[in-house]
């Protein structure tokens, strides 16, 4: 398919379709459902985890046709885990679902990006041949120690600085937590010399955290 005729720029290193039409044209992207819950007054909250080139994005939705989050014939909603294909457009600054299919997904085994499926075995993707290696980051999966912890204002809200040492590591790293993140509520009760799993992307000492939980 020609993107010359439609003006569709396609990124499938990132996951997402992108376009340079109006904001009412069709947007695609594969992810997992993070979270679907009931909402006032009378819609769903649908939370989609999409995965870009070293990050991971969330896309949020307010649904207020149910009928558009069953899963199947049967009537079943879409639950958290699931991997799924979606067709949405923006208005204003908000994300319009359109439509959501159950697929089964799949993720670069060097960025993470979201793709689709394939049999067939994966290097790399289009999203690391674009970055140059000095912008790749390393992903990381482990249990940390909280050096320090501080509450601290910056540009658009106050978030906690944390300071964490793996076990094995000889410097320790640290990462910034802000509110829109889902494990935010966990920080009040942080402790220092508390041990707690982290995911995500590391870059020099900085840490990008996509989750975490404590012992």
């Amino acid at each position: 398919v020609s993107t010359q005729s439609t003006g569709i720029s396609l990124h499938a290193q990132s996951g997402l379709l992108q376009h340079s039409l109006p904001l009412n044209m069709m947007i695609s992207a594969f992810g997992i459902v993070e979270d679907l819950s009931k909402a006032k007054p009378g819609f769903m909250k649908l939370k989609v985890a999409v995965n870009t080139p070293f990050k991971t994005n969330s896309l949020n939705f307010n649904v207020w046709n149910e009928e558009l989050l069953q899963k199947n014939s049967s009537g079943d909603m879409f639950e958290k885990g699931d991997g799924v294909k979606l067709g949405y457009h923006n208005k204003d600054l908000y994300h319009c679902l359109d439509q959501i299919t159950l697929t089964e997904i799949d993720n670069c085994p060097v960025c993470y990006s979201t793709l689709p499926a394939t049999e067939a075995q994966r290097i790399n993707c289009d999203g690391c041949i674009a970055l140059p290696l000095d912008q790749h980051k390393t992903r990381i999966d482990k249990t940390m120690i909280v050096v320090s912890l501080k509450i601290k204002d910056y540009t658009y809200s106050t978030g906690y600085r944390l300071e964490l040492q793996g076990r094995d590591d000889t410097t320790s790293s640290f990462a910034v937590v802000f509110p829109n993140k889902s494990f935010y509520s966990i920080m009040s009760d942080l402790r220092v010399g508390d041990e707690c799993k982290i995911l995500g992307w590391k870059f020099g000492r900085l840490v990008d955290v996509i989750d975490f939980c404590t012992y």
